[in-house]
């Protein structure tokens, strides 16, 4: 064979050799490709059924497998609304602070901080929810953002039944967003939560004075007249132990009476305090009910989704 016809059938076969290299390649990318969309729509599809814990353990898979896919970011954001939405409110909390650090700047970077402080009011962590928001008043260049804090914070401290903290927080959101939050109903209905019936804790343990008085005032008619007969009971008996001498039966019975006497002093304040919570959570619900702007926080986009509640 010629050299000429040599070379020939050696380029031939080098020609083959980077054909049959290059479709494995395209083979086994359009392979992984597949792959990674089979395991995280079946993580969606966990997730969609509310088998929270199980969607959560996919979307890690899903990040281990394939961790420079451009879903890997959607996929974090997804494994912390998981324990979200299954009350575990610490590993959500967790989750959402990785993704934070990892994508500083990133989609879900504001949507997360919400998230955040949504964690914390929901496991009764007022103080570190408003932290939250607060910080990211901060670090948000965005007004959305940024009025969306103040008023998820002020709500927040209308919980708390701290009125004036929620009115001057309120106040922080721009003026292009204050008809969209219904401000000015809001403040008006705040400016009345004085009206809100309650019974003073003092003038229930003065009342108290007279066994059942205190319960009487709070409106618990029963607790009253149990308090009335078992302490008008051991002072009558009291009083016949030692009308005829029984001076140590007197005693422990009068020993019993205190401590009931003061029992009764005790439970009509607390029974203020109580009527007076169960007011204002009432309130505050009617309040929630009938003026707040329920906020729906898409996580494929920074914007802010509006929908308003009003009840006629």
């Amino acid at each position: 064979m010629s050299t000429a016809r040599k070379h020939a059938v050696l380029f031939q076969a080098l020609v083959l050799v980077i054909f049959w290299v290059g479709t494995t390649v395209v083979a086994a990318g359009q392979g992984a490709g597949a792959d990674a969309e089979t395991q995280f729509g079946y993580a969606e599809r966990l997730y969609a059924d509310g088998e929270y814990f199980l969607a959560a353990s996919e979307y890690k898979r899903f990040i281990y497998r394939f961790p420079e896919h451009g879903s890997v970011e959607t996929a974090m954001y997804k494994v912390g609304m998981c324990y979200l939405q299954a009350g575990s409110y610490a590993d959500s909390i967790t989750s959402f602070k990785k993704l934070i650090r990892r994508y500083p700047e990133g989609r879900y970077s504001d949507r997360s901080h919400f998230r955040i402080s949504e964690g914390y009011a929901r496991s009764d962590q007022a103080g570190a929810a408003i932290t939250s928001l607060r910080n990211l008043t901060v670090l948000s260049d965005d007004v959305q953002v940024r009025d969306e804090a103040y008023y998820r914070m002020g709500w927040i401290y209308v919980g708390l039944a701290q009125w004036e903290q929620a009115q001057k927080v309120f106040d922080l959101i721009s003026q292009d967003n204050r008809t969209a939050y219904r401000l000015q109903e809001l403040s008006t209905a705040l400016a009345k939560e004085q009206q809100v019936r309650r019974k003073s804790p003092t003038l229930a343990g003065t009342l108290a004075i007279i066994p059942g008085g205190g319960y009487l005032y709070c409106g618990r008619y029963q607790d009253a007249l149990i308090a009335l007969l078992v302490n008008g009971g051991l002072i009558w008996a009291a009083y016949e132990s030692f009308s005829n001498e029984l001076y140590a039966l007197g005693s422990v019975i009068t020993f019993v009476e205190l401590g009931f006497y003061a029992g009764n002093i005790y439970g009509s304040v607390a029974s203020a305090h109580k009527f007076n919570r169960k007011n204002e959570r009432r309130w505050i619900e009617n309040l929630r009910k009938n003026l707040k702007v329920s906020l729906a926080s898409r996580y494929e986009n920074r914007g802010l989704e509006l929908s308003l509640n009003y009840t006629f």
